[in-house]
């Protein structure tokens, strides 16, 4: 696949060096949007000038609603029962003319890709779909060393192993299935698409709270008498992040690409890998908080990183072809580590603050001790049911 990559995109050094320089206004529509990846999309769409519309449930998580809500033209919608916003949807087209280009956060089935393209394939013009490396989790066992290549996306040939692969990764399938639709839409209707595999995203404003929830468990560890937690199957094993910052930069240049880039998947990743503990540490030491104790001697244990098993993708295409230029790893964390250490004290985020607080499991003979580091650390007063900022 990656020769014929090539072949194909035989003069794309020139087309991609000369698209992306021009800045023209496009209507763009948004499926999603409202998480840590969407967000950081949208409010960067909208500063380089684009028309945006977006559809979602309606949910403005952390700050969405002052940061984005009021910039862009919000259609409420359910994709689950997508007939009710098509009607919505097409009327914003046919106000403003075709959508120049659709970026689907939120396309977590096939069924949704079905019924957005049976309402709305002839008011777009490009699709960019973010999938995940999840869907290498259902697909035969890769013949080469090293990580993983867009290529080796291929189902098994034998129904019973796919099915098994499929019920092991529900997740992952769908969203291969997702990816399997877009490129039938590609060869029955001439719609130019785009599928972005992403690893674990880490980032500001994430609501999965994976990240928050590690640098809590280093801060705390010791009065909590609870080391944090390294399976011994992931002790050396190398893998795969992606900022969602750098995700978004990306995409917001997608509308000025030529088209030569269409029609492909791409990795995207960190240059770097790191393991599971060489990622904490990383962590750790922006956390200032030295000495971090690692349980190295379960089995299993709490982790909440990876999410895959097949390890690190490889990104030579996305950086060949799609410009692609991560941050390094160690500043992505060190700028993630300062926005929730800021999340900590500010009275612009008290409820996620608050949520956060009352899921750490804090046994009560620590409860004091960890009182007290709360209010050392943070400025904070505890109480399960509340966490308020102390006033002085």
């Amino acid at each position: 696949m990656y020769l014929l990559l090539a072949s194909t995109l035989l003069c794309l050094s020139f087309a991609a060096s000369n698209g992306a320089q021009s800045r023209y206004r496009q209507r763009i529509l948004v499926l999603g949007g409202d998480g840590m990846l969407g967000s950081e999309t949208v409010a960067r769409l909208k500063l380089r000038g684009h028309d945006i519309t977006i559809a979602h449930r309606g949910t403005w998580y952390w700050d969405s609603a002052l940061r984005i809500k009021p910039w862009v033209k919000f259609v409420p919608c359910d994709r689950a029962q997508f007939n009710d916003c098509a009607e919505r949807l097409g009327d914003v087209a046919r106000e403003k003319g075709m959508f120049d280009m659709v970026f689907d956060f939120s396309g977590y089935r096939p069924g949704y890709i079905k019924d957005f393209m049976l309402k709305m394939r002839s008011k777009i013009r490009r699709y960019i779909y973010i999938s995940t490396d999840s869907v290498y989790e259902v697909c035969e066992e890769p013949s080469h060393e090293g990580p993983t290549l867009e290529e080796d996306a291929k189902r098994p040939k034998d129904p019973k192993t796919r099915e098994a692969y499929a019920q092991k990764d529900a997740y992952g399938n769908a969203k291969l299935e997702c990816e399997e639709v877009l490129r039938r839409e590609h060869e029955l209707w001439n719609i130019p698409f785009m599928i972005l595999r992403l690893p674990d995203v880490i980032g500001v404003r994430d609501n999965t709270d994976r990240l928050w929830r590690y640098l809590l468990w280093m801060r705390f560890h010791d009065i909590l008498d609870k080391p944090v937690e390294l399976p011994k199957s992931l002790e050396n094993k190398p893998l795969s992040f992606v900022l969602a910052e750098d995700v978004a930069n990306l995409l917001i240049v997608l509308p000025e690409y030529d088209e030569n880039v269409y029609n492909f998947a791409y990795n995207l990743a960190f240059r770097e890998t790191a393991t599971l503990e060489e990622f904490l540490q990383i962590a750790a030491k922006h956390l200032d908080v030295p000495d971090v104790k690692f349980d190295k001697s379960s089995e299993s244990g709490t982790y909440y990183y990876p999410s895959v098993t097949r390890g690190p993708i490889d990104i030579k295409m996305a950086w060949d072809y799609l410009r692609w230029n991560p941050h390094t790893l160690d500043h992505a964390i060190r700028k993630t580590v300062q926005f929730y250490e800021y999340a900590m004290r500010s009275e612009d985020f008290k409820e996620k603050r608050k949520a956060i607080l009352n899921s750490l499991p804090i046994p009560g003979h620590a409860m004091e001790a960890f009182k007290r580091r709360l209010k050392e650390v943070y400025g904070l007063d505890y109480d399960r049911q509340a966490v308020v900022k102390d006033e002085l």
